[in-house]
């Protein structure tokens, strides 16, 4: 069951394609969105982002995120 669960989850965010990034900044939760390429194959979630921009410092010093889906 739990592999079926896991096989939709992947199928799901290769549709959607678009998630919301949940980073935490020290003091706040951030969500930004940001467009995905999913790999079940690779186990891997795919995303490009500008070094220059906030989340990437958010990220080195707060490597835990959420990613939230919505299929509409």
């Amino acid at each position: 069951m739990a592999e079926e669960h896991a096989a939709r989850a992947w199928k799901l965010m290769e549709k959607i394609g678009t998630c919301m990034l949940v980073t935490w900044d020290g003091g706040r939760n951030r969500a930004r969105p940001m467009s995905v390429t999913a790999s079940q194959d690779e186990h891997a979630i795919y995303m490009l982002a500008d070094q220059k921009q906030e989340k990437i410092e958010e990220l080195e010093r707060f490597p835990l995120v959420m990613l939230t889906f919505a299929d509409h």
